[in-house]
């Protein structure tokens, strides 16, 4: 595994944690979980919003408008 990888997971880990630990403290825990079940059908049934999404040459700015 490469060291990209490793700290790509570590890091996917650290915001998942803090994100879960965030929910929970403001008993938003099912509102968040629904949140992301819809934003990943988005990314599985949407072809175009997932390579908006991934691409480096878009900006944060952009894509927040858009979502």
């Amino acid at each position: 595994m490469s060291s990209k990888s490793t700290f790509s997971n570590s890091t996917s880990k650290s915001y998942a944690v803090a994100l879960y630990e965030l929910s929970k403290e403001n008993l938003e825990l099912d509102k968040v979980e629904n949140e992301i079940k819809v934003l990943k059908k988005l990314l599985i049934e949407s072809f175009d919003f997932k390579e908006m999404i991934m691409n480096p040459t878009i900006s944060k700015e952009d894509k927040r408008n858009v979502i």
